[in-house]
């Protein structure tokens, strides 16, 4: 099938997008979206982003045609177009066997587990009645970002850390974003209510929450945690500190990477459902150079390289370095 990937260019085709996607909702902008059409009709779509604020990480967001002819062909597309991308990562439901195979076809390989976790009705209730106290917490600015950098870094295994290849500038809190926040809290809708925790002996944060509240919500509040290897005695307290921001409806949405089973374990104690798991998955696009065979008949001979050499005066210390190994 010969295929043409461009663009979106009418708002039909971008009708055609949000309609094929299945969710209903709005798409998101970001990064670039391109059609396969096929005689001048639309048979698949794709939306890349950047993935960090270096750009080094970029991730497939969706696809829309599965097929292993109009997929590929959109993956390769993507991949050899955002030539600043070192490496690609996406998530895929783990019960979705055509997009696994799509993406395994084409090169991605498995990182990580990720199940979500639901709690909420009397679970959440209770844990909000406890007598557990939430930990001191810092309000995250501007300046928390090498801190809050430090914490990721450290919570995560290496190979992760190389794929996600986060910096200091991916946690930084611009003013004009700390503005709108507080402008969309003032006008009751949707805003993220975040906090650290700091540990002054190290000078260091240890903990590090991020709850999207929306007080019209009608799914469930998506959390993003973050919990120092060395103190995972904080999830406790800081999920019970979270349930008393919400009502028990409809409750907070968790996640859990395979690598944590300590905060799997806390989901568990405070009565969390598991949702549904999805795998990440990623893919370098370095490519090994080809090896030259070492032959020593392309070196240039010694007669040809003693004529270049250059003398190098010698200083004082250069002098009595040589005498001194000499007698050594």
């Amino acid at each position: 099938m010969m295929l043409t990937i461009r663009p979106p260019h009418s708002p039909q085709e971008r009708h055609w997008i949000q309609t094929s996607r299945g969710d209903g909702g709005p798409v998101d902008r970001q990064g670039h979206i391109w059609l396969a059409v096929a005689d001048n009709q639309v048979v698949g779509a794709i939306q890349v982003a950047p993935f960090n604020r270096s750009r080094s990480t970029w991730q497939v967001k969706w696809v829309s045609n599965l097929t292993p002819e109009v997929g590929s062909q959109l993956l390769r597309y993507a991949l050899e177009t955002v030539l600043e991308a070192r490496t690609w990562v996406l998530e895929v439901p783990t019960p979705d066997q055509d997009k696994l195979s799509l993406y395994r076809q084409n090169g991605f390989q498995p990182l990580a587990h990720c199940t979500y976790w639901h709690l909420h009705g009397e679970a959440l209730t209770a844990l909000a009645r406890s007598s557990l106290e939430a930990p001191p917490l810092s309000p995250v600015g501007q300046r928390d970002a090498y801190l809050r950098y430090q914490l990721d870094t450290v919570a995560m295994p290496p190979l992760v850390r190389q794929v996600f290849d986060r910096h200091p500038q991916d946690f930084a809190v611009p003013l004009w974003q700390t503005l709108w926040y507080r402008w969309r809290a003032w006008r009751g809708k949707a805003r993220p209510i975040q906090g650290y925790v700091f540990e002054p002996q190290r000078q260091a944060a240890i903990g590090y929450f991020c709850l999207w509240f929306d007080p019209q919500a009608t799914q469930p509040h998506p959390v993003e945690l973050t919990v120092h290897p060395a103190y995972t005695w904080l999830y406790p307290q800081l999920l019970t500190h979270m349930t008393r921001l919400v009502a028990p409806e409809p409750g907070l949405r968790l996640a859990c990477m395979d690598y944590q089973p300590e905060r799997e374990a806390c989901f568990r104690w405070a009565g969390a459902v598991p949702q549904g798991e999805t795998l990440w998955m990623c893919r370098s696009v370095w490519h090994k150079l080809r090896e030259a065979k070492f032959s020593f008949q392309e070196l240039p001979g010694l007669a040809e390289v003693l004529p270049r050499l250059q003398p190098v005066p010698l200083t004082q210390r250069d002098s009595f370095g040589g005498d001194r190994n000499m007698a050594q």
